[in-house]
C-alpha cells in the first residue's frame, strides 16, 4: 500500500469555497450583462418606434387611430412605460428595476395576453436576470460576512 499524501481538509474546503465564489461572481456578471444587453436592444427598438411616431405626428403625416382608446389600452401603455423605465432603472438598481419590469409585464399580460409571445418574452427575461444577479451578489455578501 502506498502512502498517498492528501491535502488537509481545511485546504480542500478553502479551494472548493474559492471555486464556488468565482462561479457565483461569474454567474452574477453574466446575468447582469445579459440583462443589460437585452434591455439595451429592447430600449433601442422601442426608442426608435417612439421617436418615429413623434416625428410623424409633428410633421402631420401620422394616421388616425382605427378606434378610440379604451381603458385597457391606457393600462397597457402605462405598463409598457413602466417596464421600459424598469429596464433603464435595472442598469443601476438591479432589484428595483427587475421588480418593476416583472410587475409591469404581468400587468401587460393580464391586459393583453399577446405579450406572452416570443419577442416580448425577452422583457421579463431581462427583469429576471436583473433579479438573479442581485440575488447572487447578496448571497456573496452574506457568505463573506
Amino acid at each position: 500500500m502506498q502512502n498517498e499524501s492528501h491535502p488537509p481538509v481545511s485546504a480542500v474546503d478553502k479551494s472548493t469555497q474559492d471555486q464556488t465564489d468565482r462561479l457565483r461572481q461569474s454567474l452574477s456578471k453574466v446575468s447582469r450583462w445579459t440583462a443589460r444587453g437585452i434591455s439595451l436592444v429592447v430600449l433601442a427598438i422601442w426608442g426608435f418606434f417612439i421617436v418615429a411616431h413623434l416625428i410623424s405626428g409633428l410633421s402631420g403625416e401620422g394616421e388616425e387611430a382605427s378606434r378610440s382608446l379604451r381603458t385597457d389600452d391606457y393600462v397597457g401603455f402605462t405598463a409598457m412605460g413602466a417596464w421600459l423605465v424598469g429596464l433603464m432603472v435595472g442598469w443601476r438598481w438591479e432589484f428595483l428595476g427587475g421588480t418593476i419590469v416583472i410587475v409591469a409585464f404581468v400587468v401587460s399580460a393580464v391586459v393583453n395576453p399577446n405579450v406572452l409571445l416570443f419577442p416580448f418574452l425577452l422583457i421579463p427575461t431581462a427583469g429576471l436576470l436583473f433579479l438573479v444577479s442581485c440575488w447572487i451578489r447578496r448571497m456573496d455578501l452574506e457568505v463573506s460576512s
